[in-house]
C-alpha cells in the first residue's frame, strides 16, 4: 500500500490544493492545527475516558493506555454515555472553527463555508479489531450535498497501528457505490469494491490532518496498539449548498444543544448555522431503507453479525413500527446466543 501524498508543501498554492482534491478525493495537511491546541482538547478527553473506567489507572491519563476490559463501541449505551460527556466541550467545537481550519477551506471551495455543527468524536479501543471501521462513503449519511468535505484530525500522535485512517485515492469520481451490511459497529453501508491497488495509509502526528470528499471511500485500520485512539470527523461545505435538518443536530442524539452549550464560557459558535440564508433539503432515506431490509432479512436468518445495525435502528429510526420489528430482533438473536 502506497503512503500518503503530502500536501502540506503546497498549503500556499490554493489551485494546486483545489486540482488534486478534485483528481484525488483527498488532501493531507501536516501541522494545520497547532499540536499543543490539539493536544489540550486530548487532555480533557482523556480526563472523561479516566473517569469511565476506559483508561488504566496504573499509568497516567496523557499516555491513553486502555483497560481492555472496559472496551465498548458506538451505539452501545454505556459508550454513547461517555461519548455524551466528551460532546459537550466547548473546546471539541471550537476546533472545527480553528482559523487555519476555516482559511483551506474557504480557499478549497472558493467562497464563504459552513461548518456543518453534526461534528463526531471518536474513540477506539485496542484489540477490538473486529469493529475496524469498514470501507464506506459518507455521503449516504451526511447528503444535502455531494460537495461536502470531511476534516479527520486525529486527537494525538496517531501512528499506523494505532488505528490511522487511510482513503482510496481517486474513489470519488464514480458515484455512490454498491454497498453491503458491514459487520461493523461503526458504519453499516460497506463498500462492496474492494478498490485493489488505490488505498494510501501513513503515519499521523497531533495537528495533522486529512480532508476528503463525500465520496471519496475511506476505512480505518486495526488499533495494534495498547492505547486508546481518539479522533474527530469535521464537516464542510459552502454556506450556499443546502444542508439536511439532521445534519444540524448534534450527532449524540441523547443531547440537545442547550444540554451542550450549558457552561461553555462564551456563546459565539452557538447556533451559528442558524441563518436566513441557510438551504434546508430533506434527507433521502433509500440508503437506508435498503440497509435495513437487508439487515432484517439477516437477522431473520439467525446471522448476529447484524445486531449493531438492529441496535442502531431501535434508537434512531423514525418508523415506530421499525423500531419495534428491530428490537424483537435483537431480542430472538440475544435469545439464540444465550
Amino acid at each position: 500500500m502506497q503512503e500518503f501524498r503530502d500536501s502540506s508543501p503546497d498549503l500556499s498554492d490554493t489551485a494546486t490544493l483545489q486540482a488534486r482534491l478534485v483528481a484525488e478525493g483527498y488532501l493531507l495537511i501536516r501541522g494545520l492545527i497547532q499540536r499543543q491546541t490539539v493536544r489540550a482538547l486530548a487532555d480533557e478527553v482523556l480526563a472523561i475516558a479516566g473517569r469511565s473506567g476506559w483508561l488504566d489507572a496504573a499509568h497516567p491519563p496523557a499516555t491513553a493506555i486502555a483497560d481492555v476490559a472496559a472496551a465498548c463501541i458506538d451505539p452501545e449505551p454505556r459508550y454513547l454515555a461517555t461519548l455524551a460527556e466528551i460532546y459537550r466541550l466547548q473546546a471539541l467545537h471550537e476546533l472545527q472553527h480553528h482559523p487555519a481550519v476555516i482559511d483551506v477551506f474557504e480557499r478549497l471551495l472558493g467562497e464563504p463555508v459552513l461548518p456543518r455543527p453534526r461534528l463526531i468524536p471518536r474513540c477506539f479501543f485496542p484489540e477490538s479489531t473486529e469493529h475496524t471501521t469498514a470501507p464506506h462513503q459518507d455521503y449516504p449519511y451526511v447528503q444535502g450535498t455531494t460537495e461536502v468535505f470531511t476534516l479527520w484530525a486525529p486527537l494525538g500522535d496517531c501512528p499506523a497501528e494505532m488505528g490511522a485512517l487511510q482513503v482510496a485515492e481517486g474513489s470519488h469520481l464514480d458515484g455512490v457505490r454498491e454497498f453491503r451490511i458491514s459487520q461493523h459497529a461503526s458504519t453499516a453501508l460497506e463498500v462492496a469494491d474492494p478498490l485493489e491497488g488505490a488505498w494510501r495509509k501513513g503515519d499521523f502526528a497531533a495537528g495533522d490532518a486529512i480532508i476528503f470528499h463525500s465520496l471519496t471511500v475511506h476505512r480505518g485500520s486495526p488499533n495494534l496498539t495498547n492505547r486508546l485512539r481518539l479522533s474527530a470527523d469535521f464537516r464542510f461545505q459552502r454556506a450556499s449548498d443546502p444542508i439536511t435538518p439532521a445534519s444540524c443536530e448534534p450527532f449524540v442524539t441523547s443531547l440537545s444543544w442547550p444540554e451542550i452549550y450549558a457552561g461553555w464560557s462564551s456563546d459565539r459558535l452557538q447556533y451559528y448555522w442558524r441563518r436566513p440564508t441557510t438551504r434546508h433539503v430533506e434527507y433521502d432515506m433509500k440508503y437506508f431503507n435498503q440497509r435495513d431490509e437487508l439487515a432484517f432479512a439477516l437477522a431473520e436468518s439467525g446471522d448476529a453479525a447484524v445486531r449493531f445495525v438492529l441496535l442502531r435502528i431501535t434508537q434512531n429510526d423514525p418508523d415506530a413500527a421499525k423500531r419495534a420489528r428491530a428490537a424483537t430482533l435483537l431480542d430472538r438473536l440475544g435469545a439464540a446466543a444465550d
